[in-house]
């Protein structure tokens, strides 16, 4: 009696313990998963910023702040994955909702930026453009106002009695 007793005493612990490896293993694999999902969405959220970055300059606006928050986020990005190759599935999930969250934010102030670039590009157009016709033409007719007001007079005669 004795015996059987150990031998379902030491059964019930062989099962907890295979019970607790079982769900560590399950929680270890969907940890996996959440921090590829999430190193995935970083990737991506990150290409979708560069191209707004990359549309900003096009339309003439200093991006320098922007490429130094794409550069940060690319950072915690690289950290991520090297932690993800590591096997450390929490550190990579959370340097990938970092990077993800350091670019909040970010689509609305390039395209802020860009807008107000290219406002500033229609406003240097009037004033090089117009402004500069608008001075040759002036200077044309003030030219010629002079011209014929001074064709106008009347020539004193130079020979003196």
């Amino acid at each position: 009696m004795k015996r059987l007793r150990t031998v379902c005493l030491i059964l019930s612990l062989c099962l907890c313990v295979l019970f607790i490896v079982r769900s560590v293993t399950f929680s270890s694999a969907s940890s996996e998963s959440d921090a590829g999902l999430a190193i995935a969405q970083a990737e991506q959220r990150i290409d979708v910023c560069y191209s707004a970055a990359a549309d900003a300059e096009k339309a003439g606006a200093n991006v320098t702040s922007l490429l130094s928050v794409l550069d940060e986020a690319g950072l915690l990005l690289s950290r991520a994955r090297v932690a993800f190759q590591n096997g450390d599935f929490d550190s990579a999930y959370d340097l990938a909702v970092q990077s993800n969250t350091r670019l909040n934010g970010y689509e609305s102030q390039a395209f802020s930026l860009g807008d107000a670039a290219a406002q500033q590009g229609r406003v240097d157009f009037l004033v090089n453009v117009v402004g500069s016709t608008a001075g040759t033409f002036a200077v044309i007719v003030v030219g010629l106002l002079v011209w014929f007001g001074l064709k106008r007079r009347p020539e004193k005669s130079g020979s003196v009695a």
